[in-house]
């Protein structure tokens, strides 16, 4: 979904060589400006939507740079909505199934282990019920 949300908000300026660090933090409570505090003025608001667009496309990429790796798209692809993941590149998404195939591999190795692990505990202590049981009557 951000993935998406990202793709709308690639505009003309964020093409241009703006370094992240470089840019204000939209969410810096310090970054208060004091410009046009007179409500009667009147804003020039030509390209300002493209600037908004701009910094919040800058500030997804920093605060969300991993959007596209195969851990971060798991839960998409098990979601029925979004599972065909076309919203990412063919590259991605093969890359996300075979991560899902792995760990889906290595759950059922986990349980394997674990089940054999019980198994044994299980029959240890059949064993050695018996085993008391067959004294008691002696």
């Amino acid at each position: 979904m951000l993935i998406e949300i990202i793709k709308t908000l690639i505009t003309r300026f964020s093409n241009q060589q703006t370094y992240i660090d470089e840019q204000e933090d939209v969410f810096d409570e310090n970054n208060n400006k004091e410009e046009n505090q007179d409500i009667n003025k009147s804003i020039i608001t030509f390209g300002l939507l493209d600037e908004v667009k701009s910094k919040l496309y800058m500030n997804m990429k920093k605060y969300y740079p991993t959007l596209t790796t195969a851990e971060a798209l798991i839960p998409s692809i098990l979601d029925p909505l979004f599972k065909s993941l076309d919203f990412v590149s063919l590259e991605d998404k093969t890359k996300t199934e075979q991560h899902l195939h792995q760990l889906f591999k290595q759950e059922k190795e986990n349980q394997k282990k674990t089940s054999d692990i019980s198994n044994t505990s299980e029959t240890s202590d059949i064993s050695n019920n018996l085993k008391s049981k067959k004294k008691e009557k002696h």
